[in-house]
């Protein structure tokens, strides 16, 4: 349980400093940033009023499939 409370911190945060972590290549177009948290990805875009979170997911995973499922 911990660890998900890790995890959900970690996502939070990203509130304090959004633009910090990198965009994701082949999906700069859609502002989606990645900030890796032990073995796992938070996806989220920074938007004018608020930070959508897209995914979180473990490192190992096609990501890319989960993502944007219509690319």
């Amino acid at each position: 349980m911990s660890f998900i409370e890790e995890l959900r911190d970690a996502a939070l945060a990203l509130s304090e400093m959004p633009n910090a972590y990198p965009l994701v290549p082949r999906y700069e177009r859609f502002g989606v940033r990645r900030r890796v948290h032990g073995h796992y990805l938070i996806f989220y875009r920074v938007e004018p009023a608020r930070i959508l979170a897209l995914l979180i997911t473990h490192g190992a995973r096609d990501y890319g499939r989960l993502l944007m499922p219509e690319e």
